[in-house]
């Protein structure tokens, strides 16, 4: 799962982890980067086999993106994208 120290994510976590299942977490918080693809592909390559991913990272507060709308994009768009 991507996005997973934020809201929604720690949410699903804990969830999906009350349900038993068990849940690898990608997060800007452990300085992992979703525009990062090689770093992708090597840690879903680790995690093999997976059967299903939630993208949930995102740049979600309106000032970053503001200040600076080029990595805003980076991180909601290219990171969605890879």
């Amino acid at each position: 799962m991507t996005g997973s120290s934020g809201f929604l994510g720690r949410h699903l976590v804990e969830h999906l982890r009350g349900e038993g299942y068990e849940v690898s977490t990608y997060d800007i918080a452990e300085s992992q980067d979703t525009t990062d693809l090689e770093g992708l592909r090597l840690t879903f390559e680790e995690w093999a086999p997976i059967d299903e991913v939630y993208h949930l990272a995102a740049q979600a507060s309106v000032g970053p993106g503001e200040e600076d709308p080029e990595m805003d994009l980076m991180v909601n768009g290219v990171g969605t994208i890879k």
